[in-house]
């Protein structure tokens, strides 16, 4: 459970001289990059970082959005977009979807979307950490909560697939209610297909 302090897709940082505001009238960059690292390590799926990177002098203004770039062990990098939140220096972050890491938080979001338009309500959907590596070949469930049913079917989970190609792929399993126990290969929906690609590169003047 995220605590108070948490946003959906990062941490809300606040208190000058201990978090991110720097007491100069600047983000504490260096504090910033330690935040994220250790968050990204703590909500994602076996996920470590070699480093990630914020540019320095950024100043303390509402609304200013710059991005931090974290490195895995492997040497692949992504964006880590920040947002200022006001004046005082208090910040949120978010990891885009992108050819190394997935958004989970954002598929969740698209499953529970499109299953509604079936179910005519929004189900809570669990697809496990915030943040995944982005492997072909891989994939991994997500619960959806409460076994709604459709068209006769029971729907339990859904199967998220990574094609060759790094498109997000993703399947209902459905149990039909006639059947009296669980078949022993349950029925797989048409997939919908989400495209990932790599946000567009953003540059943040540093201020040495």
């Amino acid at each position: 459970m995220l605590s108070k302090f948490q946003v959906r897709y990062g941490y809300l940082f606040s208190i000058c001289g201990l978090l991110v505001v720097g007491c100069s009238g600047r983000v504490d960059g260096s504090q910033l990059e330690s935040d994220i690292k250790a968050g990204i390590e703590q909500q994602g799926y076996r996920m470590r970082l070699k480093s990630v990177t914020c540019p320095s002098g950024i100043d303390r203004q509402q609304g200013v959005v710059f991005n931090c770039v974290a490195e895995l062990l492997s040497d692949e990098t992504f964006d880590v977009e920040v947002r200022q939140l006001d004046n005082q220096g208090n910040v949120d972050w978010e990891v885009p979807s992108s050819k190394a890491v997935l958004d989970v938080a954002s598929l969740e979001t698209d499953i529970q979307t499109a299953l509604g338009q079936d179910l005519g309500q929004r189900p809570t959907v669990d697809c496990g950490p915030l943040y995944r590596l982005n492997l072909p070949g891989e994939s991994f469930e997500c619960d959806v909560v409460g076994d709604p049913i459709a068209d006769g079917d029971r729907i339990p989970a859904v199967t998220a697939s990574v094609d060759a190609q790094g498109n997000l792929n993703w399947q209902e399993i459905r149990y039909p209610l006639s059947t009296a126990t669980s078949p022993s290969r349950p029925l797989e929906s048409d997939s919908e297909t989400t495209e990932l690609r790599a946000p567009a590169a953003s540059t943040v003047a540093n201020d040495d």
